[in-house]
């Protein structure tokens, strides 16, 4: 997918990097710096160990960064997920495949955004706030 972007998207001041999220990433910030601002669109909620990931996230950022997170609230083939793995044939693979950590509340998208730099999950839990959801009434045709 980065190869394709590279490709697709040239520009002299992007470059088109792989980073582990739930990995050390000191040695790559000690390469590349910390970061102004830190995106991710529908990644974030695939990842299992979302804390570790948000930890890391705070790690990039500078101190006053800010990012922008855009989670899937209501992933609908996840009644499919847990289907399968209480049938006999997929039992097996449940704990390897089976995206539990995915099953959030009932809704539809639902963004984050943050605009702390450090102590990012020490202010969330003081503050108590888990997340912040930003919906709209108006129907889409």
């Amino acid at each position: 997918m980065l190869k394709l972007a590279a490709e697709k998207y040239p520009h002299p001041k992007i470059h088109h990097k792989q980073l582990d999220i739930l990995g050390d990433v000191d040695r790559f910030e000690r390469a590349e710096g910390q970061f102004q601002r830190v995106y991710s669109f529908l990644m974030l909620q695939w990842v299992r160990d979302q804390r570790q990931a948000m930890a890391n996230v705070e790690k990039l950022l500078l101190p006053g960064g800010e990012c922008l997170l855009m989670f899937e609230r209501n992933l609908h083939f996840f009644d499919l997920f847990v289907g399968m793995m209480n049938s006999p044939r997929w039992a097996k693979y449940a704990r390897v495949s089976c995206p539990c950590h995915l099953r959030l509340m009932p809704g539809a998208l639902y963004f984050v955004v943050l605009g702390l730099c450090n102590g990012l999950l020490n202010a969330l839990a003081k503050l108590k706030i888990a997340h912040t959801q930003i919906s709209s009434t108006k129907k889409t045709q």
